[in-house]
Formats: structure tokens, sequence, C-alpha cells
């Protein structure tokens, strides 16, 4: 008896959540209910739900003081004395069932739909097991969401900031729905008014939600997929230069549901006009990145442009000293032609004539050329510094550039500050943390600038270093205009050392050259420098370099620069290395993450005092449902001191962390004298579900892996295609016939369905004849020819029954066997699917051609072919006249002489050298072939006057 309850419960949870938001492709017309007041309860009914607003997915359930029935009457129909009193309206798939001895619940066969008022009546008659008995009537109603309308064609700007462009006069208007609607009454309640005008409108369904395949996954419920969009289409053209508005009353009526709209809603639109200039086209001065400062030049429209016919359509004077196009119209703005503000000079009147060869994409043209006079004033205040980290060789007098234009007071803030290793290695490559705040930057002044004259100022670095070599820190600012201020910072070294450094677990090397010439430095001063987390300004390593220009460092001298009591959890330690020769130096830094890149399929791990994990845990399955039990393993690998070792005899402590972020432990164990470990773990019945991750640490190595814990549930509705035949011939038809009904019995009537037919080149391996070929090969440089492989897609509705029959033609050419596939997609009224696919053989006779022979033949020897004929099924056919040919195979290459050179392409001749003809029987026949010569040949039997598509090739090769 508790197996049987737990079953029901089961069940009617898995149809909930199997089923959709409101609506659906097939149409379920609902009778219409009153809506009536929540009744008072007698005291032995508990409570009754939902009364007022109810999700698609509530449950309708009424909860009583007293068992309403035994437990032993759950078991098989179910206590039909209580159900008898028990109705819903309107008369909605599915049926009501005692949950347990204190609930009834009804069991939906699809969700709620949108737009709907349902009546449920406890009839006269209804008692519990204490003798409480339902005097009278008791029902009430509820609804679940109202359709409504949203997406509607607006005049104002959109999120973006765009306002719309002009509709045509035959528009098409996109108004989104939250369910299906009623085609009909929509067109009868929509309207586009102007004034005392009223233009009826045709309506479309244009998409409707993307069903989401299977059932049980909660992303089916996604309310963003529960959106119909509709078309909206006035049945006559609408005037230029107006404005409508999109109406549409109250009492739009859903397609699945009983309840009309109550509210109006409301969009606009406007038509095109005639093709004009838009007053005052020059935009605000002010915007960041423009080249002028009272703004660049456009010419603005009030309809979209066509960008086909702009060329030779605007001209300026006085001309630009380009002879590239000066105008250009965007996808982002496509009422606006921009005059690229780089050809134009500064405080300059332009006149642009806009000529009548411009159309916008209407079709429409200016009646007359147009001028239009702009100014373009002074060019924006700009500035520019390097802002990064630059080396200059110091063989010549090289300065840093700073390039301004008409900078307000021509003022601008510069810092300078030679630098040491010390600092460096402290404060990193940062220039804001070694220069003193912006405030305190020296003013300084442009020498001789001039307005709309780029200025370039030439930084001395070796006066500011006070020496031929050294590492500059710099800081660049001026402020350009409210809220504008440009700022750049950079390190500048003046050197000629050149350095390459790299970094190892047990070894770190540092190469220096000339940037002069390339040519190594002999005994350079080489000094390591620890940075990152716990930096040191005193060298951790110091060495020189070699005649190579090469500075190594190994062992105890090394290991300093690598501790420092910080860990970099398995990246590389950050060093500075720092080259001296005489007063030049100059620096290179290793981080933590350098020389990583590229590097996929590596480890890259580093060694720095912990081990290094090589380990691995996985499962027995990597996914498990609730309730189940599996069983872990680790294999404890690690490396020490550079060797990879079996973490043996260890002991492990392994933690397990749920989806939720909570960690529980499994235990402490020890890994055998392989570094394995085993243990079982146990999932309970309630266990969340999704990835959990598996962890376990001993002596300071850890390793980890992940499993996943899933349910799985049934969909509501199942779906069986079924076909007349599995194979069939050329010309000739299969019917698929589709057979869908809820889990519950009932058949998916009129719900939709969509049927897709592919086809592809059939590989044909008839049973019991393993050591033969079938079917046309295609031997190198031979290609299979492209094939159309789309036979059919259609859609179609499911009858009364839940039955859909489809008829799939063959053509009646068919090159090659071909392998038919049937896929059939049922969507029920609760938007979710079920799809299944079935498949057939298709073939140019009724008998397919099987040969066989040694791959391998002499020249001047027969080689014995054997043929068979079967069916699909391998049962052999026998009375057939076959024609066999021996082609022998000459590769070719053709030169094809195209403009501008010419090009190669392989091929293969083919030349017949013996033929022979044979009847099929029901044993193998066989023919002799005779190759004159060595090499490739192709061997190919077809029916004698068979059709074209029933042959079979083999190649074999034929030595000397």
């Amino acid at each position: 008896m508790r197996v049987v309850f737990a079953f029901i419960l089961l069940a009617t949870v898995a149809a909930l959540f199997a089923c959709g938001a409101g609506g659906g492709a097939g149409t379920l017309k609902l009778a219409p209910v009153t809506a009536l007041p929540v009744p008072e309860l007698p005291r032995w009914i508990a409570s009754i739900s939902p009364t007022k607003r109810a999700a698609t997915l509530s449950q309708i359930r009424i909860i009583f003081n007293e068992p309403i029935a035994d437990v032993g009457s759950l078991e098989g129909n179910g206590p039909a004395a209580a159900l008898s009193h028990l109705q819903i309206e309107p008369a909605l798939r599915g049926n009501f069932v005692v949950y347990t001895p204190h609930m009834i619940g009804f069991v939906p066969e699809q969700a709620l739909p949108i737009g709907t008022r349902v009546r449920v009546t406890l009839t006269a008659g209804l008692r519990d097991l204490a003798g409480d008995t339902l005097q009278h009537a008791l029902a009430w109603t509820f609804e679940t969401q109202p359709l409504s309308f949203h997406d509607l064609p607006s005049l104002g700007e959109d999120a973006y900031g765009e306002t719309p462009a002009p509709a045509k006069l035959h528009p098409t208007l996109h108004v989104t729905a939250n369910a299906a609607v009623d085609t009909q009454s929509l067109a009868e309640h929509a309207a586009l008014m102007s004034g005392s005008s009223r233009i009826p409108l045709d309506v479309r369904l244009e998409t409707e939600p993307t069903p989401v395949p299977g059932s049980g996954a909660e992303e089916a419920f996604d309310p963003s997929l529960n959106t119909w969009i509709y078309d909206l289409t006035p049945r006559t053209a609408l005037q230029t230069s107006t404005a409508y508005q999109l109406v549409i009353t109250p009492g739009v009526t859903p397609a699945n549901g009983n309840v009309a709209t109550v509210r109006s809603y409301r969009g606009a639109i406007r038509t095109y006009g005639a093709l004009a200039i838009i007053p005052s086209p020059t935009p605000q001065p002010g915007t960041f990145g423009e080249r002028f400062a009272r703004g660049d030049p456009v010419v603005t429209f009030d309809n979209p442009l066509d960008p086909k016919t702009l060329a030779g359509s605007v001209t300026i004077s006085p001309a630009t000293s380009s002879s590239a196009s000066p105008t250009t119209i965007s996808q982002d703005s496509p009422n606006v032609v921009s005059i690229d503000p780089y050809l134009l000079a500064a405080r300059t009147r332009y006149t642009i004539t806009i000529g009548t060869a411009l159309a916008d994409v209407f079709g429409q043209h200016l009646a007359a050329p147009q001028t239009i006079t702009v100014a373009t004033g002074d060019f924006t205040p700009g500035l520019w510094a390097p802002s990064q980290t630059s080396v200059f060789p110091n063989v010549a007098n090289v300065a840093l550039n700073i390039y301004a234009t008409n900078l307000p007071n021509n003022v601008y803030r510069a810092d300078y500050l030679p630098l040491t290793p010390a600092m460096l290695v402290v404060n990193g490559d940062d220039p804001s943390s070694l220069l003193p705040d912006l405030s305190h930057w020296p003013r300084r002044s442009l020498v001789a600038a001039r307005p709309n004259v780029q200025s370039i100022v030439r930084v001395p670095l070796r006066a500011l270093l006070g020496a031929n070599s050294g590492t500059l820190g710099y800081g660049i600012s001026a402020n350009l205009g409210p809220g504008n201020t440009q700022t750049y910072d950079g390190i500048v070294s003046l050197t000629n050392l050149g350095l390459i450094a790299q970094t190892f677990p047990s070894r770190a090397i540092v190469r220096v050259a000339q940037l002069s010439n390339g040519a190594p430095v002999a005994g350079a001063n080489v000094s390591l420098y620890r940075t990152g987390n716990a930096p040191s300004t005193t060298p951790c390593a110091t060495g020189r370099t070699d005649g190579d220009g090469t500075a190594e460092f190994t062992g105890d001298t090394l290991e300093a620069c690598y501790g420092g009591g910080t860990s970099y959890a398995g990246e590389a330690p950050p060093v500075m290395s720092v080259a001296r020769e005489g007063t030049d130096w100059a620096y290179a830094r290793v981080d933590s993450w350098s020389g990583t890149e590229n590097m996929d399929g590596f480890d890259a791990s580093w060694q720095s005092g912990e081990p290094l994990s090589r380990g691995t845990i996985f499962s027995d399955r990597q996914m498990y449902q609730p309730g189940e039990s599996g069983r872990i393993t680790g294999i404890a690998y690690a490396v020490r001191n550079g060797v990879l070792r079996a973490d043996a005899e260890t002991r492990y402590d392994v933690m397990l962390t749920n989806p939720r972020g909570s960690t529980e432990s499994l235990g402490t164990l020890r890994t055998d004298a392989f570094g394995v470990f085993s243990l079982p773990v146990t999932f309970g019945p309630n266990q969340p579900l999704g990835y959990y991750g598996i962890a376990a640490k001993g002596r300071g190595n850890e390793i980890d892996g992940g499993l996943r814990v899933a349910q799985f549930k049934p969909p509501n509705f199942k779906l069986d295609v079924a076909l007349d035949r599995q194979t069939t011939l050329a010309g000739s038809s299969v019917t698929a016939t589709a057979r869908a009904s809820y889990l519950f019995g009932a058949p998916l009537s009129n719900a939709a369905a969509k049927i897709d037919v592919t086809r592809q080149a059939a590989t044909l391996t008839p049973p019991g004849w393993d050591d033969y070929t079938f079917g046309r090969q295609w031997f190198w440089p031979e290609e299979q020819p492209e094939i159309d492989t789309d036979v059919l897609s259609t859609t179609g509705t499911f009858d009364s029954s839940g039955t859909l029959t489809q008829q799939v033609h063959v053509a009646g050419d068919l090159p090659l066997p071909m392998a038919y596939s049937i896929d059939v997609q049922a969507t029920d009224v609760s938007n979710l699917s079920v799809d299944t696919t079935q498949s057939f053989t298709a073939l140019a006779s009724d008998g397919i051609i099987g040969l066989k022979t040694d791959l391998v033949g002499r020249a001047g020897h027969p080689l014995a072919v054997q043929i068979v004929v079967t069916d699909m099924d391998g049962k052999p056919i026998s009375g057939r006249s076959i024609h066999v040919d021996m082609q022998s195979m000459t590769y070719t290459t053709a030169t094809q002489f195209v403009e501008g050179g010419e090009s190669a392409q392989n091929g293969v001749q083919y030349t017949t050298v013996d033929s022979a003809d044979a009847t099929s029987s029901n044993a193998p026949v066989t023919v002799h072939m005779h190759p004159s010569a060595a090499g490739p040949y192709r061997i190919r039997a077809n029916f004698s006057g068979g059709p074209v598509g029933s042959e079979t090739d083999l190649q074999a090769f034929v030595v000397g």
C-alpha cells in the first residue's frame, strides 16, 4: 500500500514539472466560466487552493481535517465514491486523485493555460469517514496570469538612445504576447488610429517559443521563452508624414484560455515624409574624440539614406586635400552623412552641396540640389605621450616626445624621476606609485605654440638622468576642458644592455647583450632580487656573465631567491634581474606567469618548497541518482625534489563539496603501497542535485576530482513512429505513422508536429556477407558526388486519437543507395516537445550485388571474383544477369590554364581490360578476370540493363 501511494505522488510531481507555461501550438478552446467569490468552508474542510491568482503550474488541492478515504482505498482506481463529487470547469485534461486520506488533488495533463478562469465544484453528498457530509454544493473559481501584450512600437528612444526610423506605407508591426492569441480576436481589437481615421489590421503569428526538448528541466519554465510574436499589417496603405497610434482595445481572447483582456495597449509609429535636410546639422560641441572643438560637421536627414546613392552625390568646396571619399553613411546612423573631419582644415568655411542623386531607403530624392555652409573652427585640444615601458639604446641622444594641440593657456603638467633598481623592486613598473600626486607635478608651458598646429615637446632623457644611461619614470597631464583631463605615464630606460631572463625550478639564466650590435657582454655584474609579495632590495643572488654573456644561478644560491616565506601556489616566484656594466644598467622581470602563455597541454606549475600534485580522484560512474551508492578511488602521486613518486602509506583526509558549497568529511584513510585509496560513498534520497567536488589532503599533497548527482524524469507524453517498410525502391513511397499519448493514457490530440526528412549515402551490409563489398565505392582521387540531403520539411497536427501519418516519396533517379531519416517532433499545448527518428533504405534495384576477391593479384594470372546478389536481409536472389568489368586505373594530372596563371587537378582514367557475364544463384558465383599488367584495378558489377545506382565497385592491386 505504501508503494502505491509513493507512485501516485511521484507521477503527480513528474506531470506538473513536465508542463510548460501557458499556451502552445495546439488550440484548445475553453468554455467561459463566471467568477465566484471564495466560499466559507465547513469545519471539516481545512483548505482549498488556489482561490485567487494561480501560476500555470499551481496544484489544485482540497485538504480535509478528517480522512476522506481509508488507506486501503488508495489502491487501484482510488476511492470512486469521494472522487465522483468533484467537478472542474472548463474541461481541462486530467483527473482528480486522492493523494492522501486527507487530501484530494487534480492531476493535469498540461499546464494551466494563461488567461483562464477555472471553477472547482464539490457536489452535495461528499462526506468524510467521520460522517461529515456536504449538504450543498461548494464551488469557487481562480484565474491564471492574464493575457498581456508588450514591445509595441514606440516613437520614443530605445534603451540605446536611438529613435525609430520612419515607417513604410505598408509596414509590418511586431507585438509580443505572453501566450498564444486568437488571431481573429486580436485583429478585431487592434487598429491604427490617426484622428478620425481607423485602419484595420491583419494578424499573423510570426514566432512562438522554441520548445525545450525533454522534460523535467527547469529551463523549460524560463518565462523569457514563453513569448509569442505577432505580425500586424494594415489592410490599406498609410498616409505619408502621418503619426498613427497602434491601439489594442480590451477583449482580446487567448487561443487556449477563456478570459479576455480587460485593459488597452497602445503604441505609435510615424510614416516617412519627403526627403529633407534637418536644420542645424552640426552636433553640439564638447563630445570627446571629435576633431573640432565645435563639433565635426555632418548633414542630417529626416529619413534613412540609401548608401548606394551616396557616391558623387555630395561635393565640398573648397575641395579637400585627399582623393579619398570625404563622406560616409554608417549603419548606426543611417540618416546622417558624416564628413571625414581629418580631411578638413581648421577655421575654414566649407560649402556642402547635396545633389538630387542621393536617395533615401524609400526611393525618394531631393527636389533640387541643396547647399549647406559649415565653419570648422579650432581643433579640439589634444595631448599624447607614450604610456608604457620603453627601452632606447643610449648610443644616440634620444628624446621622449610629447605631442600637444590647442592646450588651454598652453599649459600642461609633467614630472620626471630618475629610478634606481631598489625603487623598481619595491614598486614594480607602475609610475603612479613612483611619482608624487598629480597635483604636485610642476606646471609647464608650451614654447612658441600656435593655434591649430601640433606642438612637439622633446624631453631630453640624458639631461634629466644626469648621465648617458639610466631609467626614468615620467608623468604628463593636461586639462583639456571641463571633465576632460588627459594623463599619460610610463618608464623609459636609456641603456646599451639588453637582458633576457628565465627561471626554472632549479636554475635561473640571465643573458646580456649589447643593443647596438647584439654582441654578448662578458663580465657584466648580474643581481637577482625578490619581488612580488615579499620584495627585498638586497640581492638574493649575484653573479657575472661568462664569455657568451650568460650568468647562471643554481643550488643554494638560487634557493634564497625562491624562498622568503612566500608561497606562490604552484607558480614561479617573481624575480627581477639587474645587469651592470660600468655606470650602465638595465633590468628585466620574470613574473609568476612569465613563460606560461601558449603552453596548452603542458603542466607549467612550479615547485617552491611544496610538493606538486600529480594525482587524481575518480568515481566508478561519474553520475549518480539520489539514493544510489558509488565508489571513489584516489591515485596520489607528487613531485618532491624533482622526482615523481607514489605517495604511499600516507593518511589522507577526504572531503566532499556539494553544489551549494557545503563540505562534509568522507573520512580519513591511508593509501596503499601504490599510492591508491578507495572508499564507498552513499547519496541520500534527498541529495542535492548538481556537480560535486572531491578533495583529499595529506602530507602537503592534495588531489581532487568530481562527480555529478542528477535526477531523471520521464517526459509527460511519449511518441512512437512506425514505418510500413524498412527497405523500398526508387520511385516508391514509405508511410510513417506517428502516435503520441500522455503517460496517463490519453492521446496527444490536436498537438503540433514537425516532420523533417533527410537522406545520405547508405552503407550496405546485408547480414551474413561480411566478407563481401556491396554498393558504389570511390577510390582516390575520386570523391563522392554531392547529393541534396534535404527531402522534406513540413508541419502537421495529430488527430483526436493522437495519430499522424506522413508519406515520404523516394526519387525515381537514385544515383546510389540512400538512407532516409524521418524525424518527427511532437509539441503539446504546454509547449514541451519530444522527438523520435526512424530510418529506411532506398535502393535503385530490389537486389544488391556483392563482390569479393583477393586484394593483390599477379599480372598474367586470372583473378577470381566471387559474385552474390542478395536482398537487404541477406537472402540470396537467383536468376539475375550480371555484367562485370575489370578496368585499369591510370592516375593523371590535368593542367588548366586560367586567367592569371594555371592550375593542376589530380584525376584518374579508367580503361576496360576484361569483361564477363554471370547469372546469380543461391550460392556465390565465380568469374575470372585477366589483368594484363601491374597496377591498380577497379572491378565494377551491374545488373545487365539495370538502373544506374545499383552497381558495386571493388579495388584490387596487381603486381608483376
